[in-house]
């Protein structure tokens, strides 16, 4: 029998994802992959400050720009090689609000 969801979100559970490794395929879930892309041990992520001001600065060139701040977000990652804004070590913080302040569409 098919579950029926309500109006209101749920939560499911990630979904386990295979992935190849140097021992062979191991299922991981999908959310562990990105925390372990997201936060490596050795980067010390945003603190709340600096997500605000790239989130404003996101918003603020999506608006200047004529685009979505979907494709904004898009640009800045893949320029950073990182999965979304968030992931963003704060070393790098410096040269994030350079690189959105000079974008161009």
């Amino acid at each position: 029998m098919a579950k029926t969801f309500s109006n209101r979100a749920e939560m499911l559970p990630p979904l386990p994802v295979a992935l190849p490794s140097a021992s062979g395929s191991a299922a991981v879930s999908a959310h562990r992959w990105m925390e372990g892309r997201c936060s490596p041990a050795r980067d010390i992520p945003l603190n709340p400050n600096q997500r605000t001001s790239i989130a404003a600065m996101v918003s603020y060139v999506s608006g200047r720009l004529g685009l979505s701040e979907m494709t904004v977000e898009r640009r800045f990652s893949d320029h950073f090689n990182i999965p979304n804004p968030h992931c963003l070590p704060s070393t790098l913080f410096d040269q994030a609000i350079r690189f959105l302040a000079d974008m161009k569409s």
